[in-house]
């Protein structure tokens, strides 16, 4: 007489072979998923970090461009920086709040021309001034303040003059300090941000 002996899986077996398949599972999901993250929060970074060297690319041009015109009308170069300086062209930036501009604009707003062609100027005591746009309509120049949707990035630009030791700001650097900021949803939406600082001189004296 033959006893038929059979064998199977405790309870305790089948749920730890559920977790470890689970585990082979989920692990690659969640790494993949973080990896998704970190692309998206590195592209909002970059596209903070490309608004805020525009904005110091524009005073630079136009700094550039003030003493351009300056040596074509044979005006001395000294006084053509004071002016730059002191020129209602960045009054705005040159608050405690600071400002943001839109290049491509010059027939509304706060409007003023020198070299560049005209910057439209906002004043960033409001911060929803500030706010760039997005227009899907412009090959060019999609980021600006005047048309499109809303996007997350808030720019505001500051100028602080440097002080001689004579007392007088106008004829040292100016130091421009750039602030993007948004709100990151990869880390629940808090507010991250990039800050950029550069100076210009009267480089052409």
């Amino acid at each position: 007489m033959f006893t038929l002996q059979t064998k199977g899986y405790t309870l305790v077996e089948v749920l730890v072979a559920i977790s470890i398949l689970l585990l082979a599972i989920v692990g690659p999901m969640t790494i993949a998923a973080k990896g998704l993250q970190s692309a998206y929060y590195a592209r909002q970074q970059a596209t903070a970090l490309f608004l805020a060297q525009e904005a110091i690319e524009v005073v630079v041009a136009s700094r550039n461009d003030a003493l351009i015109e300056a040596i074509k009308a044979g005006t001395a170069l000294d006084t053509a920086w004071r002016d730059w300086v002191v020129s209602p062209v960045f009054a705005l930036c040159r608050n405690a709040s600071g400002c943001n501009f839109d290049v491509r604009y010059t027939n509304t707003g706060t409007v003023v021309s020198q070299g560049i062609g005209g910057l439209h100027v906002k004043n960033c005591n409001n911060l929803s001034q500030c706010v760039m746009k997005y227009d899907t309509n412009q090959i060019r120049a999609r980021y600006n303040l005047m048309s499109g949707s809303n996007t997350e990035y808030t720019r505001v630009v500051k100028f602080i003059n440097e002080t001689d030791r004579d007392g007088n700001s106008q004829n040292d650097g100016v130091f421009i300090e750039v602030t993007v900021s948004w709100s990151a949803r990869v880390f629940n939406n808090t507010t991250q941000s990039v800050v950029l600082t550069s100076a210009v001189y009267s480089i052409y004296e």
